[in-house]
């Protein structure tokens, strides 16, 4: 993880630094004036310290085609979700299993706004994580990085939301966190619908664009740049979250970062989320788990 803050207006940009599972991930979203586009790498690696002492099943879940998207849809709502930090623990916690649980026993229950479902869900969600702590499931709440405005408090993941609820452009950042050896806690925040979100190295976003948003000038990595305006299409916006993903991906930015990009790569999936829906532009696919070279 990494700080982060809004940095450009029209659209405005967040950039942030998150990890899935214990190695860094890549994710691009992009709200524009038709829809959102939601883009992640495949990549799921863990560290070195972690494979040496995982057992056979933990480094079953090693992958380059892992899915880190996915589709809420039923008639009040259309979103997608990704999931950003601490998801999988030796002991068998799974938070991705615990967030989908969740939005299944919440899929024929009626909210008022999109607001109010998202703070329903990710109470529950919390509870989720609390009571597998609370089995053992989780040997103790990950201390990825300290949340920005506490140094006391520790964040674990995050859960990313955006689409349309009730035919309304909705974008949430759910962040989870907890004190040292503390109970897990939640903090939902909105953002702006028309908002773009680019998760990953902060050395290769910082190659690629300016802290203001625009493009840097002379980049190395100016073929992976899409500079994006107020009137940005979802062309231009899957070329935008896709463009920094692969770039992230590169053999440049292992050789820039090589600590925060080695565990970004693989199959990037895209989602397109539109008023009349949830369309995937390049689906996942089956996890296939990484071979020994």
């Amino acid at each position: 993880y990494g700080s982060n803050g809004a940095l450009w207006i029209c659209p405005n940009v967040w950039f942030g630094k998150f990890r899935f599972g214990v190695a860094m991930t890549a994710i691009g979203i992009v709200g524009t004036p038709a829809g959102f586009i939601v883009a992640a790498d495949g990549r799921m690696r863990l560290d070195d310290n972690n494979r040496e002492s995982a057992t056979p099943e933990m480094l079953s879940i090693e992958s380059d085609y892992r899915q880190k998207l996915f589709q809420i849809s039923d008639p009040q709502k259309n979103l997608a979700y990704v999931v950003t930090g601490s998801v999988f623990d030796p002991c068998g916690f799974d938070l991705l299993k615990i967030i989908s649980t969740q939005v299944t026993h919440l899929t024929h229950r009626r909210f008022i706004e999109c607001s109010q479902y998202v703070n329903t869900l990710s109470s529950k969600i919390n509870d989720g994580v609390n009571s597998a702590k609370d089995k053992g499931l989780i040997d103790k709440l990950p201390e990825i990085d300290h949340v920005e405005w506490d140094s006391n408090l520790w964040k674990s993941a995050n859960i990313i939301f955006a689409g349309y609820f009730e035919s309304m452009a909705s974008l949430f950042v759910v962040e989870l966190f907890h004190s040292s050896n503390g109970e897990s806690q939640m903090r939902v925040t909105p953002y702006p619908p028309h908002f773009c979100l680019l998760l990953g190295s902060l050395t290769i976003r910082r190659e690629m664009y300016q802290d203001n948003g625009q493009a840097m000038p002379n980049s190395r990595f100016a073929e992976y740049i899409k500079q994006l305006g107020s009137g940005a299409s979802l062309d231009d916006a899957q070329q935008y979250a896709t463009g920094y993903i692969k770039a992230c991906s590169s053999p440049l930015a292992l050789q820039l970062d090589k600590a925060g990009c080695e565990g970004i790569g693989g199959h990037i999936h895209v989602a397109e989320i539109t008023p009349n829906g949830f369309r995937w532009r390049i689906p996942p696919v089956a996890s296939i788990p990484v071979t020994a070279s």
